[in-house]
């Protein structure tokens, strides 16, 4: 949920649950605007016994923004949240130290790759950790049989992103503060063209696209990548948006 009053204030560029941007079609924002709204859909899921968890997870939120977020968490709670998912770890205290009876799930923010960030995140409260979704089966297999005493949950990846959730420092919805014929660059950061060249000296194009094959995780790649290879001094990385 994303009110009004906090977007108006920090803009989009600091967003309360990294989903800045609304969608250009009409009622599929994903965003709730008011908690008069939330509150319905809170009722009509706790009617048919859904439990409701409120996303909350940008990776850190500036001191100033805490008492806002203080409130924020208030209303939730009284319109009946019952969980936070959550991506700074800052927060699990605040939360804590308001007295929220409200569960404590770690978001795909708080990248944890392996069993011991789970106990990490499970000392501090937390009772699910929502595993990043870069993670194998066998990887995610691995910290099931690894871990206890905390629920693990898992999703799909279907944005072809691949960037690492809790280390991303890519901006969402930046299209919002851009002149109007720019906004199409802005639209998906994730999904910025770039080029890769590699510098590959004293051997052949074939050794040189066979090295650069083995560096690069093309499954992962966004979309319209294009690797160039040069046999120059000079390596680098560079946008062709």
């Amino acid at each position: 949920m994303l009110p009004a009053e906090w977007r108006e204030q920090y803009t989009v560029a600091a967003c309360l649950n990294r989903r800045q941007e609304d969608n250009k079609f009409i009622n599929t924002s994903p965003h709730f605007h008011s908690f008069s709204d939330f509150a319905e859909s809170v009722k009509r899921a706790h009617n048919r016994n859904i439990p409701v968890a409120l996303t909350l997870n940008e990776h850190y939120y500036s001191k100033e923004q805490y008492p806002y977020l203080r409130e924020y968490i208030e209303q939730a709670l009284k319109e009946g949240t019952d969980a936070f998912i959550i991506g700074d770890p800052a927060l699990i205290f605040t939360l804590q130290d308001m007295g929220s009876s409200a569960q404590i799930h770690i978001s795909t923010a708080g990248t944890a790759f392996n069993s011991e960030t789970v106990y990490f995140y499970r000392d501090l409260g937390a009772s699910r950790v929502i595993l990043p979704r870069h993670l194998s089966l066998e990887e995610i297999g691995e910290i099931a049989q690894k871990v206890s005493g905390i629920e693990l949950e898992v999703f799909i990846l279907n944005s072809r992103c691949a960037n690492v959730d809790g280390l991303c420092t890519f901006q969402h919805g930046l299209a919002d503060l851009v002149d109007e014929k720019d906004k199409k660059s802005y639209e998906n950061a994730c999904m910025l063209l770039y080029e890769i060249s590699a510098a590959v000296d004293g051997v052949s194009e074939e050794e040189a696209e066979k090295i650069l094959q083995e560096k690069i995780s093309w499954s992962g790649s966004t979309s319209g990548l294009r690797c160039i290879l040069t046999t120059g001094p000079a390596a680098g990385v560079r946008s062709m948006s």
